[in-house]
């Protein structure tokens, strides 16, 4: 049987949530038995902190100008924190947008091989175009906002067979807190899409702003595309 579970918003809302068998290192996601338009991460304990709690506030309070909506998410943003609390002091996790399975891993449309065995040539170029194109724009979406993605490679970006994209993970994004002014800086990062200057560099313990790594990664995205 699927573990269910029923967790709280911030304003004592409860929502049941079913495991949906997929798990990462972060957490794991569940569905929304009555929200069929969101799913929940819900976090392992052992990765809550206490800025991570304050960032997803911030990012709900402050989401991008999705330039899809409202007919798509291109950006799987957090919408609603969660907690194990109807008063809101056991944080957990957050509710996102719900993505069908037509979504899948952004290397299984630019490989050649992965995409004449999935689509047997009905993705064409035109469509690999689109979707370069789809994902520039929500990139330009979260950097108005003051926003960056950090870790902006491949696993993160899901693309449907109408070209439609969707930026996962966003809890590892770069966030900026508008009010304050306070960064929470990306923690993450992949050598195969960053800058010469950031190669071996701890993200983990050096804050650096991922402005100008987002744009190099989009360069080589945009090339695995096109």
């Amino acid at each position: 049987m699927p573990e269910t579970m029923t967790l709280y918003t911030s304003n004592g809302t409860a929502v049941a949530l079913t495991s949906l068998g997929k798990e990462g290192g972060e957490g794991a996601i569940y569905s929304c038995n009555d929200r069929t338009d969101q799913c929940a991460k819900i976090f392992h304990s052992r990765r809550i902190t206490a800025e991570l709690h304050q960032k997803l506030q911030v990012m709900a309070e402050n989401p991008p100008n999705d330039p899809m909506q409202p007919r798509h998410h291109s950006i799987a943003w957090p919408e609603e924190l969660l907690y194990r609390d109807r008063g809101g002091q056991d944080f957990c996790g957050y509710l996102m947008p719900y993505l069908d399975e037509r979504f899948r891993e952004a290397h299984l449309y630019y490989d050649t091989q992965d995409r004449v065995r999935q689509f047997a040539g009905s993705f064409t170029w035109e469509h690999l175009l689109c979707a370069a194109w789809n994902l520039a724009s929500a990139i330009a979406a979260l950097h108005e906002k003051g926003h960056c993605v950090g870790d902006l490679r491949e696993k993160n970006i899901l693309i449907a067979p109408d070209s439609l994209i969707t930026l996962i993970d966003c809890d590892s994004f770069q966030i900026l807190d508008n009010q304050s002014g306070t960064i929470y800086f990306s923690r993450v990062g992949s050598p195969e899409y960053l800058p010469p200057q950031l190669q071996r560099t701890s993200f983990h313990d050096q804050d650096h702003d991922r402005y100008y790594s987002d744009l190099f990664s989009l360069g080589v995205l945009v090339f695995r595309f096109l």
